[in-house]
């Protein structure tokens, strides 16, 4: 499932960045009078939709998320999980209202490891898959 966007109303709707929710004395207290709506829909891109995405510059990984760090036998049972079929978790994207740019909220790791086996380089180096069945063993995106 991807987040499409999300909508935050209270009572005074002028400036959404104006909201402040201030905490109750009682944690089973609730404010009332502000209202959360959050509006999502799931889409299924394929590889190839993604990565055309992430080339055009209309998926956007935030730097203040973690730096890519997956090794490359996890690049591997990734790639490999995808060309078996199986199911892998979703990539969640935040895409405000007035903007075609959508930001990963989760996902980042997957999006770069699709987006660097297309390119074939993993840190600057040819990549083809390791430590996956033999039918894979070596395999490029190209092959």
């Amino acid at each position: 499932m991807l987040i499409d966007e999300i909508v935050l109303s209270a009572e005074d709707e002028s400036d959404v960045d104006d909201i402040e929710i201030e905490e109750a004395d009682d944690a089973d207290e609730r404010n009332d009078s502000t209202e959360y709506r959050i509006t999502s829909f799931g889409i299924d891109y394929d590889v190839d939709g993604i990565v055309r995405r992430l080339k055009k510059n209309t998926i956007d990984r935030p730097e203040y998320q973690r730096s890519y760090v997956w090794s490359i036998r996890r690049v591997s049972n990734f790639i490999e999980s995808l060309l078996l079929k199986l199911p892998v978790p979703g990539i969640f994207p935040y895409r405000g209202h007035l903007s075609h740019v959508q930001i990963v909220i989760d996902g980042r790791q997957r999006l770069e490891t699709l987006k660097r086996y297309y390119e074939g380089k993993i840190d600057k180096k040819e990549f083809a898959l390791v430590g996956v069945r033999d039918k894979f063993q070596g395999l490029k995106y190209q092959d």
